[in-house]
Parts: structure tokens; sequence; C-alpha cells
């Protein structure tokens, strides 16, 4: 059956008008953002009950306390990030704890907001909403359920919370599905495994599912190699004990999973072993006393391992260096500026920056340039090489001077080449490295070759260096 998307916004914003035709005392009020969270189309329908309230959500959610307690159903809407962050004070002490009949729409929820960065995304609305009193709150998985969560808030005597996502999502619930809020809906029937999700999280949930039952039913019709791409690997067990039991060997790519014949993806220790090993000559080449930010990601085992390996080898070289200070990046170019400017202001005499990804490496030669510091003192490591940003950042002539490819394009090869060795029934390691290697300027073309605007990997060269 073929999916269908909409959007949860018009929805909100459609279905409030509706409310407003039917109920007079219903009113809105909006915090500049109504052509986003979609209030305005309640707004152009009913100009005299529509309040815009400009960029001050705590005056906003005052004002909303204010109708209500005055016997309106007021709906205040605005990023959710805005609406429980800025006016969480209002929000607590007067609408939540005076049990107010004001509705908050939590609007472009989650990370749903990509485009605008991590300071207009919300992750923790729910804990937070959820925790204050005689709030309730609704996370509609799709438009549908948005339409019923407005309605149903209109209903509810006492704040209500709803969460709608920014973009369009997978319809999963008909116009004449039952809301029952707080009650579990069954998306999908089964005996092994049992999966919870709440909003538009559910569809992540729902495609975990499909792909376990494909999985299962691959097994049934009997094929030689089960190749799994990732996926959730708490959902795997019963599928790689029918698969052995049926003696099907089981390759996953770029997941450790138990009882798997082996994963293919890179070694990120080694991957940063080598970086360290092609630092630690470049420095002593160019006479280079190296002191270092490293720009990570902690909360990775993987981004942890290649930190570990960069230290490693410069270790192993016998390099002497000093690690001024490592912050947390978060893998984003806008966290690894924010984080490497402070790092940066703190220790001016940073000569190196090795980065976890290209946006970590990235941002924190943004932040080194911003400082006003000589970009030519600056050596700047990265690890990925995946695309456009450290392919230009190399090529630039500038600080960027290398970075462990992990060439994801070329993946898929070595997939087939376990699964053909799994075939076979040769012997497979744990992990079927797929290769990773220090490019420079100087070995970038043994690695590219360029295809008018764009650049292409030779997959013949990356074989040969596996082959070594």
């Amino acid at each position: 059956m073929t999916k269908t998307l909409s959007n949860q916004r018009n929805a909100y914003g459609e279905e409030l008008a509706a409310l407003g035709k039917e109920n007079p005392d219903v009113v809105a009020l909006e915090a500049d953002l109504g052509k986003s969270t979609m209030s305005y189309i309640f707004g152009a329908a009913f100009p005299e009950r529509y309040f815009e309230m400009g960029i001050a959500e705590q005056n906003m959610m005052s004002t909303a306390a204010g109708l209500a307690a005055a016997g309106k159903i007021a709906f205040a809407s605005s990023f959710a990030v805005f609406a429980f962050g800025r006016a969480y004070d209002q929000i607590r002490q007067t609408i939540s704890i005076g049990r107010l009949n004001v509705k908050i729409c939590g609007s472009s929820a989650g990370l749903s907001d990509f485009g605008d960065g991590s300071t207009h995304q919300a992750i923790e609305d729910v804990a937070v909403m959820c925790a204050l009193p005689n709030m309730t709150v609704f996370t509609p998985c799709d438009a549908n359920e948005t339409r019923k969560a407005v309605r149903a808030a209109a209903s509810v005597i006492g704040p209500v919370y709803i969460r709608v996502c920014r973009n369009p999502v997978v319809d999963y619930t008909g116009p004449g599905d039952e809301f029952i809020p707080g009650r579990l809906r069954v998306m999908r029937s089964g005996s092994d495994v049992v999966i919870f999700a709440y909003g538009v999280m559910l569809d992540a949930a729902m495609d975990a599912a499909k792909q376990v039952n494909q999985l299962e039913n691959m097994i049934t019709q009997g094929v030689d190699v089960l190749i799994i791409t990732p996926v959730d690997v708490k959902a795997l067990p019963n599928v790689i004990a029918e698969a052995t039991k049926a003696g099907i060997p089981v390759i996953t790519e770029s997941n450790v999973v138990p009882g798997t014949k082996t994963y293919v993806g890179i070694d990120n220790k080694t991957g940063g072993l080598r970086a360290g090993l092609w630092f630690a000559e470049y420095a002593r080449a160019n006479n280079i006393d190296p002191k270092i930010i490293i720009v990570g990601l902690p909360a990775f085992e993987d981004c942890r391992l290649r930190v570990e390996g960069f230290k490693e080898g410069m270790n192993q070289s016998g390099l002497r260096y000093t690690i001024l200070q490592e912050v947390d990046g978060q893998g984003s170019k806008e966290t690894s500026l924010r984080v490497a400017q402070d790092a940066i202001t703190a220790h001016p005499d940073v000569n190196v920056i090795f980065g976890i990804n290209d946006n970590s490496t990235t941002g924190g030669m943004a932040a080194y340039k911003e400082a006003g510091l000589d970009e030519s003192k600056l050596t700047a490591i990265g690890f990925g090489f995946e695309g456009v940003v450290g392919r230009e950042a190399l090529l630039s002539n500038g600080p960027y001077k290398a970075a462990v490819a992990m060439f994801p394009d070329y993946m898929g090869v070595s997939v087939v080449d376990a699964a053909l060795k799994a075939y076979n029934k040769e012997p497979l390691p744990a992990n079927y490295e797929s290769g990773t290697v220090v490019i420079t300027q100087q070995n970038f073309s043994q690695f590219y070759t360029r295809q008018g605007n764009d650049y292409a990997t030779n997959f013949e060269a990356i074989r040969a260096l596996m082959n070594k």
C-alpha cells in the first residue's frame, strides 16, 4: 500500500479555524510565527479573536491565561522550543498550577526544524510538560490525529500541550479512526516483539517492524546470505536465531550485532590511528610543536574510538604534543563552531584541530578564523570525508591538511564481497573492514576522479588498498 503524507501544521491551523467557527469562545494567540504554525488560518477567519503578540512568548502565555480566566478557550502557538522554553515560568506558575483552559501548540517539535539548527529544536518538551501539574499532553502521530487532538484539547477542562511536527508525516490513521486520550492503539499485531512509540516516532517504529518482517520472509524463502543494513539491534535477536537455525549467515552493515557472521564497516580506532601517525610525520617535517584542540562527540563510541586512535598514533610515533582541550561539537558545524570559540578564547596558542567528522573540523576552523588568528599556522585534520564540505576544505589550500576517508559509496562493494565469502564458506573476521585512508592534496587524485563538476570514487584504488 502506498504511503500518503500530510502536514500536521496544516491540520492544526485548519482544525483550529473549524473549531472557531463552531465555538465563539475559542481564541488564538501567536508569537510572530503564525505562517509557520498555521494559526494564521484562524486569524484570517476570525481577526477579532486572533491576537498577534510578537516575539514575546511570556506575554503571550500570560495573556492566554487572562483570556482563559475570563471564560475563553485560548490556543497559544509557537515553535515548541519557544513555547515551553521561553515561557516556562508563566506556564507553570499561572496556567498549570491555576488549571487554566489554555491549549499550547508546540510546533516544529523535536528535530523536525533541522534547517534552523539546534536553537530551534526541542527534544525535551514532552518531558517538561508531562512533569507539570494538571497538564494534559497530546503527541499525535499524523495529521488526522492532530485534528482530533485539537478538538480533544478544547474539550479538556484545563491546560493542554499539543506537540506538532514541522514536516509532512505518514498518515497511519484515518479520519474515521477513534481518538481516545490515554488509550494505546495497536498498529500491527505480532507475537515476538512489542514496540511502543508515540507521536511521529510511530513511523520509525513501523519501519523497524516492517524490516524485521521482511527479513523473516527472506529466511522462509531460503536465501543464501542475509544482509542487514542499519536497524535497531534490539529488534533482531529472533531474526538472527531463525537465520542461524536455517544455516544462513547474517552480515550487518555498520552495526555490531551479537550472533551475526560479521559486520561490514570501518574500524574507527584504526582510522584514528592512521590520522595520528600521518600527523606525527607531518608535524616533524614542518617543525610543529602541536597544541591540539579536539572537537569530538563523546556520547558515541565510534567517535570516542576515533579520538583514542588519533592519540595512539601520535604516541606510537613518539611525538610530543599537548592536548589543550577536548570539546563536544555534537557532530554539527554550528555547535562545533560555538564550543571551539570558547576553547580557542581560553587557548589562543592552539595550532592543531582534530575533528571526528567534517563538520567538527570545519566548525573548529571557522572558530579559529573568527578569532582573528593566523590561519597559516593552523593544521586541521578531519574524519569522514563524506561529501562536498570536507572535499572543498581540503582542496582550498587552507588549514585543512588531511582527512581520514571512509569511502561510504564503497560500502556496498564491501558488503557484496563479504557476502560472497560467506556464501563460499570462507572465513570472515568479526569486522570486515571497508577501509580507511588518510587523504591529502597529494594523494587525492589517486582515489577521486573529476567527472564534470563533481568527483567519482576510484573503486579500483580502494580495492588495491584493501588487498595490501
